[in-house]
């Protein structure tokens, strides 16, 4: 018997969905557990994806390296978020994580995130 799972496509709904989930959280508007439910209930996220992307929020916003990857659209729109709703300073604060994190990754050895790299000079 196969085995098989259906991956959730995280969408730009999904994402902005998630980016506001986020915020709530690290404002403290919101515990972590309700908004995780809340991303799997009404954005179609898995626990798993739901609990990486308010993580990276958190991470971007205190400008720390973070160990888990969203994808380059989410990157994008976490930071185009950032700018607009914190300020350049922030943004920059953002970057710095984000340099962090694909410094991880490439130490890990599986891989270069170009896309993520371009994003940041982009910023730069």
């Amino acid at each position: 018997m196969e085995l098989t799972t259906r991956r959730k496509v995280i969408n730009d709904q999904t994402i902005e969905r998630a980016y506001h989930v986020a915020r709530k959280v690290y404002h403290l508007e919101l515990e972590k557990n309700l908004a995780i439910e809340h991303l799997v209930d009404n954005a179609q996220m898995n626990k798993t994806s739901a609990r990486d992307y308010i993580y990276v929020f958190s991470k971007m916003m205190e400008g720390s390296e973070y160990k888990r990857t969203i994808n380059q659209k989410a990157t994008k729109f976490y930071l185009d978020g950032i700018k607009r709703d914190y300020g350049n300073n922030q943004l920059t604060v953002a970057l710095r994580a984000v340099e962090k994190h694909v410094a991880y990754y490439e130490a890990l050895g599986r891989g270069s995130l170009t896309s993520i790299k371009n994003l940041i000079r982009e910023y730069q």
